[in-house]
């Protein structure tokens, strides 16, 4: 072997031992800047409640008669001042009763009464009457299906549940939201009271059922 070969053999030697020394910086440099991953978690679950609340659950018209000479008066929550009492002399009340959805449930909400105007009032100069009247006291408050003849914002005589299943009340809302800006009903009440009624002390108790909108 001549000497060209000789330092030929030697280049390639070192050209080879510079590679593999760049090889394993470089193998050195990922292992060092390189990152390695691993995933948490976070696992809860939230119960659904249902509640409603009457936030306003009385209506009270005080001690009053017809006036004399004539057949009726009549008394109305959704009126007011005024035409909140006709022909009487009761206290006005212009309240009504107030339901708040209290849970975090979509609700369907029936109505439905013990007695009826014939029970709570009785009397025969004129027939007497025992009304109700539901409308969303929170705009949007209520929607969905309802009993076939209900509708928001008119009046329809008391279902009187009597002893029978609060399930046969009248289905008023079918999906009342939980939402703060919109989960209030209202129902105002109105009365034909005849002159020849009852007398003493007068009542009844409003029934609302409710279970979770499907």
């Amino acid at each position: 072997m001549n000497s060209k070969n000789i330092l030929l053999v030697v280049a390639i030697i070192a050209a080879v031992v510079a590679f593999s020394a760049f090889l394993a910086s470089y193998s050195r440099y990922e292992r060092i800047t390189g990152y390695a991953s691993s995933t948490g978690m976070v696992n809860l679950t939230v119960e659904a409640n249902i509640g409603l609340n009457f936030t306003t659950n009385r209506i009270a018209w005080g001690s009053g008669r017809v006036t004399e000479g004539l057949d009726y008066a009549y008394l109305d929550t959704a009126m007011r001042n005024a035409t909140a009492v006709v022909n009487g002399n009761w206290t006005a009340n212009n309240a009504g009763l107030m339901a708040e959805n209290i849970g975090n449930s979509n609700l369907t909400v029936k109505f439905s009464t013990w007695k009826n105007a014939t029970v709570l009032l009785g009397g025969v100069a004129v027939t007497p009457a025992y009304q109700y009247n539901v409308t969303n006291n929170l705009t949007g408050s209520c929607s969905g299906a309802v009993n076939a003849g209900f509708s928001y914002g008119n009046w329809f005589d008391v279902n009187s549940s009597g002893n029978a299943s609060l399930v046969d009340g009248t289905q008023i809302c079918g999906n009342l939201t939980p939402y703060n800006t919109s989960n209030i009903i209202r129902m105002d009440i109105r009365l034909t009271i005849p002159r020849d009624a009852k007398t003493g002390a007068l009542g009844d108790s409003i029934i609302l059922t409710y279970n979770t909108a499907a």
